[in-house]
Order: C-alpha cells, then structure tokens, then sequence
C-alpha cells in the first residue's frame, strides 16, 4: 500500500524514499499536526515531544503538479522529509543515492536521470528511460 503523501510519485522512487525512511528506523509521523495540548495528559508539552519517538521522520510533501516542469516534483521523484536530526537524514540519504535539493528535506531520487530526461516523456516508473520509435511531440 502507498503512503498517501507519496500518491503521483514513481514506484522506483517510492521504493527508494520507503528504503531511506526504514533506514531512519522507527515509524513515520502522520502529516497532520500532532496535539499536545491535550488536558488528560500528564506530560507538559516538551516532554510529550520529547516522549514520542514517531515524531521522526515526517513526509511533508511528495507529488506536486503545480511546481511546473522544471521542477523534480512535479515529475512524482521528489519529496520533502523533517527528521528531528536532519544532518542523519541527509546522510543516509546521499548515502542511498537520493539527491539533496535544500536544507528544508527536499531530496529526489532519479536514478542518474536529468530532467531533461523526464522532458522527454520516456521514464518508466522503474526510472529507466524507454526507447520508442514515436515521435515526442
């Protein structure tokens, strides 16, 4: 079953962020915000952070149409991780191939694929490119 944050996304890079988020060790933390200002709590508000280890990794964003076609978003192989220890999360990361866009979690996994490559309209969903004798228009 896919993770709904990671729904448009290519199954190759599924595979890989699934790979990287296993790698982190524990369970994902849901998307949406988590309450901690709940009365029958015991815990004050940092120590119930500090007392619930899902609260790493957090899928943020994956698949977004709207960034264009320059974007590796929109071509379903980027996503966007929170990690309370993001220097880990990028170094396992790089460590399995996943390229780092930005400080904020972007990361995509292309498999050696430039967009340009994707421009083409010829990447599978395993990230290889298909050869066809159609013309591309």
């Amino acid at each position: 079953m896919i993770r709904r944050e990671f729904t448009g996304m290519l199954p190759a890079a599924i595979a890989k962020f699934e790979e990287l988020l296993k790698a982190l060790g524990g369970e994902t933390a849901p998307s949406e915000p988590i309450r901690t200002d709940c009365e029958a709590c015991s815990l004050k508000k940092s120590e119930t952070l500090k007392a619930a280890p899902f609260l790493a990794p957090q899928i943020l964003k994956g698949y977004d149409a709207s960034q264009g076609k320059d974007s590796l978003f929109s071509w379903g192989v980027a996503c966007r991780i929170r990690h309370t220890d993001m220097k880990a999360l990028r170094s396992k990361a790089e460590a399995l191939g996943i390229i780092w866009l930005s400080d904020d979690g972007d990361m995509a996994y292309t498999g050696g694929l430039k967009i340009a490559d994707f421009k083409t309209f010829r990447v599978g969903g395993d990230l290889k490119q298909t050869t066809s004798n159609m013309e591309v228009r």
